[in-house]
């Protein structure tokens, strides 16, 4: 698997992750953010399906809620 390139903040988003036990959702890693940055939710919702998007996460559609797993460890 070749490893996409990811930005820093998308960086910030995996390490909170990897700290979690997946499978993660959008609102976890919201939770689990450094208070030190402002983030907002619906940017981490963003980066999250970017993740996704770039096969850095796998999500898992469980009604209506999305479950993010890390492909890469």
């Amino acid at each position: 698997m070749t490893i996409p390139k990811i930005s820093a903040a998308e960086w910030e988003v995996m390490n909170v992750v990897w700290a979690s036990e997946p499978p993660v959702t959008s609102a976890a890693v919201y939770e689990g953010l450094s208070e030190e940055q402002e983030w907002k939710r619906k940017t981490v919702d963003t980066v999250v399906a970017r993740l996704g998007e770039k096969k850095v996460l796998t999500v898992t559609n469980v009604g209506n809620i999305n479950l993010y797993t890390p492909r890469l460890r």
